[in-house]
């Protein structure tokens, strides 16, 4: 996959990072697994750097936008599919 959108964390990271393709993108936009900790800080999954590595591929977080902003973004998505 060319972008995936993760929210969960933990597990759903790794599975995320597993399916990118040679440059593409892991967005973090939340961690719905670790809510329940306070937001205690959490280790990425074993390999996860040499993954990134390997692929090319990069992990960036997101934080939330207003609205209007995800509308034209998720918009611009739609058209590109």
């Amino acid at each position: 996959m060319d972008v995936v959108w993760e929210a969960v964390g933990g597990e759903m990271l790794a599975t995320g990072v597993g399916a990118l393709a040679r440059g593409g993108r892991l967005v973090v936009i939340g961690a719905v697994s670790q809510y329940a900790a306070g937001w205690a800080p959490s280790a990425l999954p074993p390999g996860t750097p040499e993954l990134l590595l390997w692929r090319s591929a990069t992990i960036t977080g997101a934080a939330p936008r207003p609205p209007i902003i995800q509308f034209l973004v998720l918009r611009s998505m739609r058209s590109c599919a």
